[in-house]
């Protein structure tokens, strides 16, 4: 059976990193979808965070690699100083940060790529404490009628996630972090 759903991508600030690795370690291994994350972090801990996730994840957690198809039940970071984006045709691209069109951020960047490549077969989430960062994201997310997921700012542990009152129709979720990963699941098996 092929999921409804086919591609999650995921939205992480810095400090976030233990609710990503809530999030992938909770997955299920038969999780039928690929995770690719954007993470606003400084360059230089992107070098051992591979590491790091794999040892709280149950599914494995590499670097994206610039033409490769995602891989179902695999987890992918995007290397230091590159935003992870999806190609025409829905290969990963890596696109050097200083070629950032103005105003898009990494998330924004990801989560944008993939509303165009992946449309309603997308599910976005987007962790707290993004401070803004990926609302444009969401938006190309919904406008492709792709599914949203929030995490809920009353009990998250950064709670600066930008409140906006979601398009009721449109489908979204705000769910507890630690609800996350069976939504997910959820979402994937349709």
């Amino acid at each position: 059976m092929t999921p409804s759903r086919d591609l999650v991508v995921i939205g992480a600030a810095e400090g976030r990193l233990a609710a990503l690795s809530t999030i992938l370690n909770a997955l299920p291994a038969t999780f039928q979808a690929p995770v690719l994350v954007a993470l606003r972090t400084h360059p230089q801990s992107v070098q051992t965070l591979v590491r790091i996730m794999n040892g709280y994840s149950c599914m494995p957690v590499s670097y994206a690699c610039e033409g490769r198809f995602p891989r179902v039940g695999h987890a992918y970071l995007p290397p230091a100083g590159v935003d992870l984006v999806i190609r025409p045709g829905g290969a990963i691209g890596l696109d050097d940060r200083d070629t950032t069109p103005r105003g898009m951020r990494p998330i924004d960047r990801l989560f944008s790529s993939a509303a165009t490549t992946h449309g309603r077969r997308l599910i976005g989430v987007l962790l707290s404490g993004c401070d803004g960062e990926g609302t444009l994201g969401l938006s190309a997310i919904e406008e492709s009628h792709g599914v949203v997921v929030l995490e809920d700012p009353e009990r998250a542990a950064v709670p600066s996630l930008l409140l906006r009152a979601p398009d009721p129709d449109r489908l979204h979720h705000v769910a507890r972090l630690d609800g996350i990963a069976t939504l997910l699941a959820t979402l994937v098996d349709g």
